[in-house]
């Protein structure tokens, strides 16, 4: 029934590692199709008690990818990441757990069939 897709839709989303004694669940809440620079957003939580939001999977030009952690821009330009991973390997594992959530989510997942009906003419948008 119903309860069972989202129940699927849920699991699909994400996956958990262990990093160097680090429990870490990666939950990717929005993927984006190949030729997009934004391939994924999503969180992360490490050993159930350290939540990162809004972390983005990009793919550039040059055909890099990368994963960015939140940041802030300073007033000189410069964009300083709120948290970050210190460890290159524990970065890299996250990158590859975000890759293979959006592989299988895209892989998976069925493209809508039925068209989104146009709103009406001549009635207001609801506030």
């Amino acid at each position: 029934g119903f309860g069972r897709l989202i129940y699927q839709e849920v699991v699909m989303r994400f996956e958990t590692f262990e990093h160097s004694g680090l429990s870490v669940y990666v939950h990717v809440n929005q993927a984006n199709p190949d030729g997009d620079r934004l391939m994924a957003t999503g969180n992360i939580v490490i050993n159930n008690v350290f939540k990162v939001r809004d972390i983005r999977l990009l793919k550039f030009e040059d055909g890099r990818v990368v994963i960015a952690f939140p940041s802030l821009r300073r007033m000189t330009g410069e964009w300083v990441d709120h948290c970050h991973p210190i460890d290159k390997s524990f970065r890299d594992a996250i990158k590859e757990a975000f890759i293979r959530r959006r592989r299988y989510i895209l892989d998976t997942t069925r493209p809508a069939t039925l068209p989104i009906p146009a709103r009406p003419q001549g009635r207001p948008a609801v506030a």
